[in-house]
C-alpha cells in the first residue's frame, strides 16, 4: 500500500515536470522569435 501512493507520487512529479519542460520550451521559443524580429528591425533603422 505505501510503496503504491509513492509510486503515484512520484508519477505526479513526474507530470508536473513535464508540463513544466513543455511550458520552458515555448517560454525559449517565444525569446529566440523575439531575438529574431529584433535582428530583423534593427538593420531597417540605421
Amino acid at each position: 500500500m505505501l510503496a503504491c501512493t509513492r509510486l503515484d507520487e512520484i508519477l505526479l512529479h513526474q507530470h508536473e515536470l513535464n508540463q513544466h519542460e513543455a511550458s520552458v520550451d515555448q517560454i525559449q521559443l517565444k525569446l529566440k522569435r523575439m531575438q529574431v524580429r529584433l535582428a530583423l528591425t534593427i538593420p531597417m533603422e540605421k
